[in-house]
């Protein structure tokens, strides 16, 4: 599994905390032959990030976001996900407290349809 991170830091950090495979700043490299794209980025960056990502994108991928809204989201990338040849499906990680999810094992994840 590989890590798209924007700062240089973030890449020891990924390391020592082995959160991933491989940690990279390349969109490109991050979506290579991925099946599953999952956008952990501000809203107002997921569509900049995506377009990095989208030439990279594999034939059937699943991108999904866990942004805290859905509508924008999910109007203005599910199109261009589609246009590359995979399937945008918005999701929404349910937390308790304001802490990461991943210090909450079987933390449960929504996804939300795309009918507009």
């Amino acid at each position: 599994m590989d890590g798209l991170v924007r700062r240089r830091v973030s890449l020891g950090e990924c390391d020592r905390l082995g959160v991933v495979d491989q940690a990279t700043r390349d969109p490109l490299r991050a979506a290579e032959g991925a099946d599953l794209i999952v956008l952990c980025t501000p809203i107002g960056r997921m569509r900049e990030t995506l377009d990095r990502m989208l030439p990279a994108l594999k034939r059937g991928a699943i991108v999904t976001d866990v942004g805290s809204v859905k509508s924008p989201v999910v109007k203005d990338l599910e199109p261009l996900v589609a246009r590359a040849g995979g399937c945008f499906v918005g999701s929404h990680p349910w937390r308790a407290r304001k802490r990461p999810a991943r210090r909450r094992p079987g933390a449960i994840c929504s996804s939300t349809p795309s009918v507009w």
